[in-house]
């Protein structure tokens, strides 16, 4: 009785499975479809467009600018602060005001040794033309973590 049922199960086991393999195999094979965009490569962090609003997320923080005071387009004051789960190992604000067609008018760095994990510079601005942004980039070593804007009104 056992080997009866033992060979019917088999039986109803074997038998689709043969017919699906047949069945696979009279139709014409077709190249397998490649998987969508896994073989481009992905954007480097110098690529992301920049972020509007003044603050622009990384990895593991976040680096910020702001306009502190103002007297008008050609003299005021920026803020730039960073903030780092992990810490920035050498870390470097480039700070940067730009007119309204994108040249630069003025740069100035920020230096800080040792693994810092928030960090906030203020900075007073006098420039020859109206300004048109500010931009800070902030730099771990020779890496550029992130830059934010802020525009001038």
């Amino acid at each position: 009785m056992f080997r009866k049922a033992f060979a019917i199960i088999a039986a109803a086991v074997v038998i689709p499975t043969a017919v699906g393999v047949g069945a696979a195999a009279a139709e014409p094979s077709q190249p397998e479809p490649l998987p969508p965009a896994a073989t481009l490569p992905g954007a480097s962090p110098e690529d992301e467009p920049i972020q509007p609003l003044g603050t622009h997320w990384y990895g593991s923080g976040y680096v910020t600018v702001a306009q502190d005071w103002y007297s008008h387009q050609q003299s005021f004051g920026t803020w730039s602060s960073f903030s780092s789960i992990t810490g920035v190992v050498n870390a470097r604000f480039q700070v940067r005001v730009l007119d309204r067609n994108g040249s630069v008018l003025q740069e100035q760095n920020r230096y800080f040794d040792g693994r810092r994990f928030r960090e906030t510079v203020y900075m007073n601005h006098h420039v020859p033309r109206p300004a048109g942004s500010v931009c800070t980039t902030l730099w771990e070593g020779g890496h550029q973590l992130g830059t934010a804007c802020e525009a001038i009104h």
